[in-house]
């Protein structure tokens, strides 16, 4: 390694001045004179000139409305300078006797550039109009920029920036009266200088009123007369004014020039503002429509002009028009700035190059490894040529300081003078290496810019927070990387695509060429500084903390977890890694065995095979722990014991997950400012860490560890990375010593097996787990259940022994060791003791023996039914003998033989020819309900002995059987006879019961002359309706009910004719009633209608009805007449005369001349009256 000093490598100046703000309205002849001569065009920014200066060179001959530049770059990628510099080079500013047109054209390298700025001064004079938008201090927020524009064009054309006083000069210019104001002005204020005046604001009116109150006195009366005038019309100007005074002014001030605006930072201005956006874009079009190239607009922005439209939704068809008012859109990239700072100030002398070259050769690879960040951006390669132009910076860093100072601008913390990146990398480099405290410069070729050099030249753009905090760190931590790492980490902090994480941390601490990685030490010094809370570690990241997150973490320290704590967390990250849970099989995949976790006496995972893990504590010996739990498992055998290893480092995992749980309790729950709710995420996010590295842990005490079952050790799986990997091969081989009796029932039936097996009418034949156990044996020439089979013998014990067990205790008691059968196997081999009637099943109190009954089969197939039925040993109740009579009677019953003597096979066949015997006793009972037809309480005492041959066991329904066979064949064939008859006569056995109801027989029985032979017919239907065989007797019947039937109809007829006599009769006596001959004949039709009404209603009208009707015609005529009289005799003119009321007593003839007196006395009084009289 060469002992040269790095201030040899370079080939310039390196302590020369350098200014860090780079001004766009900067005047300063020798300043700018130095920004031109150490502007780096580099190609791409040579690229994006030349369109430009193309464009404007064609404006002269081309006119066009395309005028307009927008200049967009990242922040501190040189788009102020570029817009600057060509400003002042196409103005052709004067730079102390060089022109800036040239000076520019001489840094540039591509000839073309040189060649377009001699012929734009040439043939284009122009006039720059050059300022910053968003840093003049003349500039509200809320200023249009047409209004700016107006005022810069006044104040570089040597008007008034007031626009109401600029406005008199201009006119008084076009009058040609203006040396005649000034002539007036320096007579009334001697001495003193109107361009001077004119530019303060609060003299410049009063002034200029008194003026021209002097010049015109007649038109100006008094000294404020012109002021008053001035500030009531305020001076309108429009984007379209703005253009037409633009050319206007110029063709007076300057003719012949063209005029350029450079507006810096006008994407800062505008900020998203879409007024302010369509002021602008109406700027660009007026001056482009009314000047066709005479003006031109140049604007810089951070944003690309494309982004700038697709932030202002609203708007974005009007905004889409300013992208084509700016058909030159320059980008500046920040990849120039590395290219830039290269050549300004880290360029090389040859013999500089070569050293730097061997160095970088020497120790390539090793450099490379140590420098790599681990990051979410794509950074430069690291190249021997990159390493010579950038060192003692690499090229990483050059990206690395932009993203850290533009994270330093956003946060808030800089100065206000703070420049862009591009300056102030520059600044940066050079500081680098000739600060007196930390510059490079007089160091040994080979040493590296490190962070923290960065931070101590950046430390007065660090929010004092921060440097208060990194200060403290010098008395309150000893590692000596302390300091060092919290400055490199509160820098990285501002940079969101690089993790502060370790690894990176050492990376931007790496101090030398050929020196060793620090990421061992960095690690320690992490650790010493989290420890002791001067930095925070959250989501994997560090940084330093802000006065909450330290109160966070002071609280966070605090707390310490006790053993049932740190037994509760470890019990929680063992339930968790228990998943899946794991298992083994036995029988060739015939039934699993999950493992059940137990932990601290209580089981954590349930399962079938208990595995009880022991924590060992550090401070007792493994060995000795593990050779009592040894003992221990002699004597709780078909149980693993699984001693964990001691682990400090789950120990401190365990605590840190405690730590991090309790302060989200303690101060989670009021988080309100967005600080707090970050830190509860955060927190969040470290709790779930922690769990996972405290459950890795776990894995790894537990696969360290020793398994024992029965007293000897078992073997855990060799490549295992999680416990429940490790524990399977471990279950696998100790399944078979816990489970030495599953062998005798290895099957799991299908349903459909068991269904076959509860429904065969013959057990030959039967395959699958019936074969596979051998259940069968053939003995009197048949096939049945042998109970001798180890698996039926022991179920067969089991319940002898328990005096009975439900489903579910013998499922229970068989699923333990040493059987492990499954619960399939088990309802299978309960079923086929139950078909082989070994067994009684009780369910809902109903008993069966056998398998015969439907009913049975529920029990075996849902699983809930099964657990909750109860079975017994059956000791039987029927001999064979019983069997064969009940078989005979069957076949006398049903005309069917069933084979065999046991009382299964015929009790199936009994209770199928029950289910067709209920439902035609049932169905005749039914329908004998309508007509009340006898007999139905002897077909449901039928139907009720029918149902005992269905719902008990086999025995009791082939005794039932036999007990009432001949009493229900008796009633089914009553049934099926009656049945034939109500669906072939049941018409007429309804109109017998009409024949009988009061509405037939009823009337008949008030007539006052009915035969007897009726009677006696009646009397004799009524029997037969009631005769439990009138069935058999439907012709009688029908006999006697049509003989009834025949009566009335007659009867009804004879009455109905008669009515239709008396209501001829009626309209007779009513055609002789006294004024109906006077009434018209529609009025002796009306009078006729309710007596023809009457004969028409007697269509509808039973026998009864029509004997009342002639009555009822009597009082029809009485109100016909009377209204006869009414309509033929009005009421004025006709006197009634009631007899009734003059003779109420009955008299012979000597009393008659006396009535008739008094009755014509009456009339004669209503003669006089001149009026007629009706007798009533």
């Amino acid at each position: 390694m060469t002992t040269t000093a790095i201030r040899e490598l370079f080939s310039g100046r390196i302590d020369r001045k350098i200014e860090e703000v780079i001004k766009v309205d900067q005047d300063d002849v020798a300043i700018v004179r130095q920004e031109i001569d150490e502007y780096i065009l580099t190609e791409s920014i040579e690229q994006n000139m030349l369109r430009v200066l193309e464009g404007y060179r064609q404006s002269v001959n081309q006119p066009s409305e395309a005028i307009a530049i927008w200049v967009a770059g990242f922040f501190g990628a040189g788009k102020s300078s570029f817009a600057k510099y060509v400003g002042l080079a196409v103005s052709n500013r004067d730079l102390a006797g060089d022109s800036a047109g040239d000076l520019l054209g001489q840094r540039a390298k591509n000839l073309q550039i040189k060649a377009l700025l001699k012929a734009i001064n040439e043939q284009i004079p122009t006039e720059a109009i050059i300022f910053d938008v968003s840093a003049d201090r003349n500039v509200n927020a809320s200023d249009a920029l047409t209004k700016i524009f107006y005022r810069k064009l006044l104040d570089h054309l040597g008007y008034s920036s007031s626009l109401e006083v600029a406005e008199l000069e201009i006119e008084l210019e076009e009058q040609g009266r203006m040396q005649a104001f000034l002539d007036a002005f320096a007579q009334l204020y001697p001495g003193e200088d109107w361009a001077i005046a004119k530019t303060r604001l609060l003299q410049a009116m009063p002034r200029a009123s008194a003026v021209m109150h002097a010049l015109e006195p007649q038109t100006y009366a008094e000294k404020d007369s012109w002021l008053k005038s001035a500030r009531d019309e305020s001076v309108p100007i429009t984007p379209a004014s703005l253009a037409e005074r633009t050319i206007e002014l110029m063709a007076r001030k300057h003719p012949g020039k063209q005029l350029m605006f450079v507006v810096d930072e006008v994407g800062q201005y505008v900020a998203r503002d879409i007024q302010k956006m369509l002021d602008l874009q109406a700027i660009v079009q007026q001056l482009g429509v009314k000047g066709r190239g005479k003006v031109w607009v140049m604007v810089t922005s951070q944003e690309k002009l494309s982004d700038v439209v697709g932030y202002l939704d609203d708007n974005r068809t009007e905004l889409a028009r300013l992208q084509d008012r700016f058909p030159y859109k320059p980008v500046l990239e920040p990849s120039d700035i590395a290219e830039v700072t290269s050549r300004r100030v880290l360029g090389k002398n040859s013999g500089g190059e070569q050293t730097l070259q061997g160095l970088f050769q020497q120790h390539q690879g090793r450099l490379a490894s140590h420098t790599k960040l681990d990051t979410k951006i794509r950074l430069p390669e690291l190249t021997g040529k990159a390493f010579a132009d950038l060192y003692p910076l690499l090229p990483y860093q050059i990206e690395l300081i932009i993203q850290v100072v533009s994270g330093l601008r956003l946060s808030g913390g800089a100065s206000k003078q703070f420049g862009g990146a591009n300056r102030a990398i520059i600044k940066l480099a050079q500081e680098l290496l000739t600060n007196p405290q930390c510059g490079l410069a007089d160091e040994v070729v080979g040493a590296l810019v490190t962070l923290d050099r960065v931070y101590d030249l950046q430390s007065n753009n660090i929010d004092s927070q921060y440097r208060g905090k990194i200060s403290d760190i010098a008395t309150k931590a000893s590692h000596p990387l302390a300091v060092p790492v919290a400055k490199a980490i509160c820098l990285l902090q501002f940079v969101d695509q690089v993790p502060v994480t370790e690894r990176n941390i050492a990376v931007v601490l790496h101090p030398r060429v050929d020196g060793d990685s620090l990421e061992s030490e960095v690690q320690e010094a992490c650790r010493h500084l989290e420890e002791r809370n001067l930095i925070r570690k959250a989501d994997g990241q560090y940084r330093i903390p802000k006065p909450e997150e330290e109160d966070w973490e002071q609280v966070r320290s605090q707390q310490a977890p006790s053993a049932q704590d740190r037994h509760n967390l470890l019990q929680e990250a063992l339930r968790q890694n228990w998943e899946p849970v794991p298992s083994a099989g036995l029988g060739n995949g015939v039934k699993s065995f999950k493992a059940a976790l137990h932990f601290r006496g209580s089981e954590v995972v349930k399962g079938d095979v208990p595995v009880k893990v022991e924590r060992v504590d550090g401070s007792e010996s493994f060995e000795d722990r593990v050779e009592q739990l040894r003992q221990q498992s002699q004597q709780d055998t078909n149980t693993f014991f699984w001693a964990m290893r001691p682990s400090p480092e789950l120990d401190r995992a365990l605590g840190e997950w405690f730590r991090s749980q309790k302060v989200i309790d303690l101060k989670g729950r009021d988080a309100s400012g967005k600080g707090q709710v970050q830190l509860v995420s955060e927190e969040r996010r470290k709790l779930e860490s922690f769990r996972q590295e405290s459950c890795r842990l776990v894995d790894q005490a537990l696969i360290h560890g020793q398994v024992l079952l029965n007293g000897g050790p078992c073997a855990i799986g060799a490549n295992a990375s999680r416990a429940v990997e490790a524990i399977r091969e471990a279950l696998s081989d100790g399944l078979a010593q816990i489970y030495e009796r599953f062998g005798e029932a290895a099957v799991s039936p299908s349903g459909d097996e068991l269904s076959k097996l509860l429904s065969a009418d013959n057990l030959k034949g039967l395959t699958g787990s019936i074969e596979t156990l051998r259940l069968c044996k053939e003995e009197g020439g048949q096939w049945v259940i042998d109970t001798n089979r180890p698996a039926l013998q022991a179920v067969l014990n089991r319940i002898k022994v328990k005096g009975g067990q439900s489903g579910k205790e013998l499922a229970d008691h068989f699923a333990d060791a040493p059987y492990g059968w499954t619960l399939d196997a088990v309802k299978f081999l309960v079923a086929a003791l139950q078909v082989g009637s070994h067994l009684k099943a009780t369910h809902n109190a109903q008993s069966f023996v056998g398998s015969a009954n439907p009913q049975v089969r529920p029990l075996f197939t849902n699983n809930s039914t099964f657990r909750a039925t109860a079975f017994g040993v059956h000791t039987g109740t029927i001999t064979v003998e019983d069997v064969i009579e009940a078989s005979k009677l069957f076949q006398k019953f049903a005309g069917k033989t069933v084979p065999g003597v046991q009382s299964g096979p015929l009790a199936k066949e009994i209770r199928n020819t029950a289910v067709g015997v209920n439902a035609d006793l049932n169905a005749a009972s039914k329908a004998m309900v309508p007509l009340e037809l006898p007999g139905r309480d002897a077909l449901d005492q039928a139907c009720e002995q029918v149902s005992t041959w269905q719902d008990s066991d086999d025995e009791e329904v082939v005794k039932a059987f036999r007990s009432s066979a001949e009493a229900v064949k008796e009633q089914w064939q009553r049934a099926t006879a009656i049945k034939e008859v109500l669906d072939t006569r049941l018409e007429d056995l309804r109109r017998a019961r009409h024949a009988l109801s009061e509405r037939l027989w009823g009337q008949l029985q008030q007539e006052s002359d009915l035969p007897q032979e009726l009677i006696e017919a009646e009397h004799q239907l009524r029997d037969l309706l009631q005769s439990l065989s009138f069935y058999e007797r439907i012709p009688e019947i029908d006999q006697h009910a049509k003989k009834l039937e025949d009566a009335y109809a007659q009867r009804r007829s004879d009455a109905q004719q008669a009515l239709a006599a008396q209501v001829q009769q009626r309209m007779a006596e009513l055609e002789q009633a006294p004024g109906f001959a006077e009434l018209d004949g529609e009025r002796q039709e009306q009078l006729k209608e309710p007596l023809r009404q009457r004969a028409c209603a007697a269509e509808g009208l039973d026998l009864v009805r029509l004997r009342d009707q002639p009555a009822m015609l009597e009082g029809v005529l009485r109100q016909q007449e009377q209204k006869a009289q009414q309509w033929a005799f009005p009421e004025q003119e006709v006197s009634k005369v009631s007899v009734r009321e003059l003779c109420r007593e009955p008299f012979d003839s000597d009393g008659l001349e006396e009535v008739l007196g008094r009755i014509r006395h009456r009339c004669e009084e209503e003669l006089g009256n001149d009026r007629k009289v009706l007798l009533q």
